[in-house]
Order: C-alpha cells, then structure tokens, then sequence
C-alpha cells in the first residue's frame, strides 16, 4: 500500500506541482491524504501515456493542475486542461489519456 504524505491529524500546507513530476514515458501517483472517507492521490503523466478503461465505487473529482487530458465518462470525453475540474458519479466507466505531460488532483468520496 502507497504510503499517504500528510498525517489527517496535523495541519499541513503543500504546492501540488512540486509534490510530483512527470517521468519520461510513466506514469506516477502519490497519496496526499486519507481519511473520513476522502482520499486525495496526485498524478502525473507523461505525453502519450493514458489510463485504460476502469470503475471504482465511489463519486470523484478530478482537477487538472497543469497540461491536458482526455478523459472519458461513460461515452463522452471531455478535453481537460489546467485549472479544469471534472465531477464523476460513482461506479461510472472512465479513462485517460495525456497527449502532452499532465498533472492532476483525484479525490475519491467514500473511499474508507
């Protein structure tokens, strides 16, 4: 199991663009936080990497923090880019892909 950043129970204040980089032709991801049934997980991608078809069971955000994404829900794909937020309901199909190297925040609702 990833290991989490931040302990719930202290305060803590981070830049989430200097939390995590892309890495040549990968895929990374960090656990910032856990806890009450909310888990944040920053990602980066490198160009041309992507994320194949999935669920999980609980309602997400995703939030770009920089570059782009294409990120499929169900049938249709939205064209994400920095700053762009996205809500997803739970149990919904997804996928991505980054044609440049992007950056995002996913939080997962009821994630215990």
């Amino acid at each position: 199991m990833p290991a989490v950043l931040f302990d719930p129970s202290a305060a803590a204040i981070a830049n989430l663009a200097e939390l995590i980089s892309t890495v040549p032709g990968g895929i990374v991801s960090k656990v910032l936080f856990k806890s009450g049934g909310v888990q944040q997980t920053l990602f980066a991608l490198d160009a041309g990497q992507s994320i194949r078809e999935h669920r999980v069971p609980y309602a997400a955000i995703v939030q770009v923090i920089d570059g782009s994404l294409n990120f499929r829900v169900g049938q249709r794909v939205y064209e994400m880019k920095t700053h762009d937020w996205l809500l997803m309901p739970a149990d919904a199909p997804h996928a991505l892909d980054a044609p440049g190297p992007a950056r995002f925040l996913l939080t997962l609702m009821g994630a215990g």
